[in-house]
């Protein structure tokens, strides 16, 4: 029998799927999780298993709503002068494009090769257009 949410981990889902951009520090610290462990407390509640299959079925999406998204928590960090959000925004577009993998083997090029080359010339020209505004 599945486990239910209580109202605190409800309200992080929320926040996390809505306001917070899938940022699940900020998602815990709305969700009133203490500021000093938001960080551990959202890599927490991401591995919870109720919390994973909703956030499943919620972002199983169109690709292009996932790119909406990402670009607008783009612009969002960017209004906000936050290079870190920024290059996570870039970091999880290149993720989603299939661009970067969390264990990479060197040795394995046919990954790299099977890449659609627009796609990698798109997220690029995303990144050095945003970050030459900070001169990064």
């Amino acid at each position: 029998m599945a486990k239910q949410l209580n109202n605190q981990q409800k309200c992080f889902l929320k926040y996390y799927l809505g306001d917070a951009c899938f940022n699940a520090t900020e998602a815990a610290k709305k969700a009133k999780y203490s500021e000093k462990t938001a960080y551990s407390q959202g890599q927490r509640l991401l591995k919870h298993v109720e919390i994973k299959k909703i956030i499943e079925k919620a972002v199983n999406v169109s690709e292009e709503f996932i790119k909406e998204k990402m670009l607008l928590g783009l612009t969002i960090a960017e209004n906000r002068k936050n290079t870190t959000a920024m290059a996570r925004f870039l970091e999880l577009m290149c993720r989603i494009k299939g661009m970067l993998k969390d264990n990479v083997n060197v040795t394995d090029t046919q990954r790299q090769r099977e890449l659609d080359e627009k796609e990698k010339v798109e997220v690029d020209e995303i990144a050095k257009v945003r970050l030459r505004k900070f001169k990064i």
